[in-house]
């Protein structure tokens, strides 16, 4: 969902007023979208892989984690705009690619049940 987002927020670049605003309307919802999706399965991930013994160190860890992708990530966001096309594709490229190895990572932990979810990606 990162690709189309960043797609349609390229062509939003366009020449008339109506065709910006329906890229720039198209690139938000599939970001939130994709931002929406991506809490989700990070907080289903908090719960499901650790054992019963460090649960709530798991939640301490994922809640930090969240703050710091808060603080970091508008910082992140800004550069690859600044720096145009080639930060955006850059930008997208590094979160499709870290999101692949997570999940490659976290599916050996978990059990057949819980990867049900984990086919969709």
């Amino acid at each position: 969902m990162f690709a189309p987002g960043g797609i349609t927020r390229a062509l939003s670049a366009t020449r008339t007023a109506a065709s910006a605003t329906l890229f720039h309307t198209l690139s938000a919802a599939a970001f939130t979208l994709t931002e929406r999706r991506h809490a989700t399965v990070s907080g289903e991930l908090s719960v499901t892989l650790p054992s019963d013994t460090v649960q709530s160190a798991s939640h301490g860890l994922h809640g930090l984690a969240h703050a710091v992708q808060r603080g970091k990530g508008l910082l992140t966001v800004t550069a690859a705009i600044t720096i145009g096309w080639i930060g955006r594709i850059g930008f997208g490229t590094g979160i499709a690619v870290t999101c692949m190895i997570q999940c490659r990572l976290d599916r050996d932990h978990l059990t057949e049940s819980h990867c049900q979810w984990l086919q969709l990606l």
